[in-house]
């Protein structure tokens, strides 16, 4: 017996091989291809604040919402028996999110009152690692910011209370 391969047989093994490779590699790209993309914003999702002031604790959240460039927020801020509620309607800038305008308050019975300020402020979130920093535009980068800016992502259930449903809003429709 020759101890020479046959190089018919080895031609069909390489093949077989080849095929079985081309086969896997088409079918994992078709199964990535079948799965949704990801297209959430690095700002989508619940975000959340808290310290202690005078004794009591004192947390901020933000929601947040992203559909295209145009970002929805809705911010609480909450201490012992007091709380409020802002929606804000801002844009995706130079990777970070934008909100130029007053927005509006929500009050008991869920209508959104338009705030009025006497000198529009422009603030920003930015998003740093894992963590949300909620500046003046002045800031313009991460090393810019302070701890106390910083809200860190949260479970939905964290903020049951103070979870907004966006679409029961008529000043997330305003043009």
């Amino acid at each position: 017996m020759s101890a020479t391969p046959n190089p018919i047989r080895l031609r069909s093994l390489l093949s077989t091989r080849a095929a079985s490779l081309a086969l896997c590699l088409s079918l994992c790209g078709a199964a990535q291809a079948a799965a949704p993309a990801a297209t959430t914003s690095p700002f989508d999702g619940y975000w959340q604040t808290c310290e202690r002031y005078q004794g009591e604790e004192y947390c901020e959240s933000l929601q947040l919402s992203q559909q295209g460039a145009t970002i929805r927020a809705a911010w609480n801020w909450r201490a012992s028996q007091t709380g409020g509620t802002d929606l804000l309607v801002g844009r995706i800038e130079n990777g970070r999110a934008v909100f130029d305008t007053p927005g509006c308050e929500v009050t008991s019975d869920n209508e959104c009152r338009p705030k009025q300020q006497a000198r529009p402020t422009l603030m920003v979130l930015l998003r740093c690692g894992r963590d949300l920093y909620w500046v003046h535009d002045r800031k313009r980068g991460c090393a810019e910011v302070k701890a106390s800016e910083r809200y860190r992502r949260v479970e939905p259930k964290a903020l049951a209370a103070d979870v907004v449903d966006f679409a029961g809003y008529d000043f997330f429709r305003q043009p």
